[in-house]
This record gives structure tokens, C-alpha cells and sequence, in this order.
């Protein structure tokens, strides 16, 4: 699984920074091959999403997040 390094608020918006994941670019497959890529794609964003937010150095929980608002 991947793991965070980082987590970055502006008032532009967030940027949630992980290690590398194997692969390629998907900008850099043709259209037959990115068909092909989608399976692998969906584990890999399936394991960025069971990363455990009990290990999560950032507090996000939404009763937070409304009390910043």
C-alpha cells in the first residue's frame, strides 16, 4: 500500500501526497492500452483507499472539519 507523506491546504484547494505507485502514466497509454490498464487501476486506488485512518497523521473527521468552517 502506498503510504502519506504529506497533506497540503491552500485556498486553492488540497493535495494529498502518497509514495510513488508502480506503473505508468495513464496520459501516456493509447486508448487499447488504457482499457486494458483499468483493472490495475482500480487495485491501486482500491489500496490508496484501505489505507487505515487510524494511522492518518491528519485530522479530518467531518465534526472537525464543520468546526473549522
Amino acid at each position: 500500500c502506498p503510504e502519506v507523506i504529506n497533506w497540503q491546504e491552500e485556498q486553492e484547494g488540497a493535495c494529498l501526497v502518497i509514495t510513488a505507485i508502480p506503473g505508468v502514466p495513464a496520459a501516456d497509454l493509447s486508448g487499447a492500452d488504457l482499457l486494458k490498464a483499468w483493472p490495475s487501476m482500480g487495485q491501486q486506488l482500491g489500496a490508496v483507499h484501505s489505507l487505515s485512518v487510524d494511522q492518518c497523521p491528519f485530522e479530518r473527521r467531518l465534526s472537525r472539519m464543520f468546526g473549522r468552517a
